[in-house]
């Protein structure tokens, strides 16, 4: 009987789950997106350099939800069960909470697994590919904006002047001052130039015109004329450097060994390491906590709304207690011992309550 009510059980847990975490998902998506679209509106992205930097929130938005999505459908899951007397049926038979938790553990297992898959692997790659991106928008939105007759200067090392814009992307008329290497000032005029994006970020595609190199160590000037020349914006000429990362770019293995950082940082890495592993192992916690509150007092009819109303609360309260602790430990390290003893008594708890039920 318990295998057959496991499979049963699984579909149903896994139908509520991804409801639950397609609605969460939407609704922090729209929100999040919401920030964005100044962009369109304004700053002249197209659609689909919107939809592609925001896919990119999905993998970060789904590492927050699925512990709460989990939560959420198993109440669902476990409320339509004793709604429909299917509970009671199975707690009459002698399955107990242990065999309830056997009979879930398959779908609780593969959404730990994702979860984890996300935390270790895919949630840097997804900030990495986020702030590439967000970076390389920002450098275009900023070369973009530059304004016919007017001598256009970036970060003090770029000036560029434009005799007539053609459109937000096309130009006529341009100067270009070039001081990034001091030692070699360069000077471009060209009859046109188009404005380019490259996964090495912005720059100009310049046509009819001439460059000139001003060699301060030789004291020499070199004069070259194009019909065609690549101009690249990027502030950062050395290829080897690259922008610092940010903590939820770096993977596992880097954030429990920062390197050559100060105590400081090295702590603050170590603990979103440590919340890294804590929160996909949430999943297992709040889902043996729904399962030992919702199969007890089954005659109770009257109280199953309230039960229903103490499990959400107690586990809002768990989660809440763990984001102020992960809040804590990055300015106190001392919090993050405490942390890791709320997740070791809320399974032993658990798992002790679930086994005498």
């Amino acid at each position: 009987m318990l295998a057959i009510y496991s499979k049963y059980i699984q579909k149903r847990l896994l139908f509520y789950f991804a409801i639950i975490y397609c609605i969460f998902i939407s609704i922090i998506w729209l929100t999040q997106s919401l920030r964005f679209l100044e962009l369109i509106t304004s700053k002249g992205v197209d659609i689909l350099t919107f939809f592609n930097i925001t896919s990119f929130l999905v993998i970060p938005m789904s590492y927050v939800c699925i512990p709460l999505a989990l939560f959420f459908a198993s109440i669902a899951a476990f409320a339509s069960l004793e709604a429909n007397n299917e509970l009671v049926i199975l707690k009459c038979s002698g399955i107990s909470n242990m065999q309830l938790c056997r009979a879930m553990s398959g779908i609780i297992g593969l959404i730990v697994l994702v979860h984890l898959s996300i935390s270790l692997y895919l949630l840097p790659k997804s900030y990495q590919g986020f702030k590439d991106i967000q970076q390389i928008l920002k450098e275009t939105i900023i070369s973009a904006a530059f304004e016919e007759g007017v001598f256009n200067t970036k970060n003090d090392s770029i000036t560029i002047y434009v005799d007539e814009k053609i459109d937000d992307f096309k130009y006529k008329g341009i100067f270009i001052y070039d001081l990034r290497n001091k030692d070699k000032p360069l000077t471009i005029m060209a009859n046109y130039g188009v404005l380019v994006i490259s996964n090495d970020g912005p720059g100009f595609v310049l046509t009819e015109g001439s460059h000139q190199v001003e060699d301060k160590l030789k004291n020499q000037i070199n004069l070259g004329f194009f019909r065609s020349y690549n101009f690249g914006l990027k502030m950062n000429l050395n290829q080897n450097d690259s922008r610092s990362l940010d903590v939820n770019e770096l993977f596992i293995h880097e954030l429990f060994d920062p390197g050559d950082k100060t105590p400081r940082i090295r702590k603050q890495h170590i603990v979103h390491g440590i919340q890294r592993i804590i929160w996909p192992a949430f999943n297992v916690i709040l889902a043996i906590i729904v399962i030992t509150g919702m199969a007890t007092n089954l005659s109770r009819r009257s109280s199953n709304f309230a039960k229903q109303i103490k499990i959400c609360a107690l586990g809002v309260a768990l989660i809440a207690a763990l984001l102020i602790l992960n809040n804590l430990s990055l300015k106190h390290f001392a919090y993050i011992y405490v942390t890791m003893a709320l997740v070791i008594v809320s399974t032993a708890a658990s798992i002790f309550l679930c086994q005498k039920n």
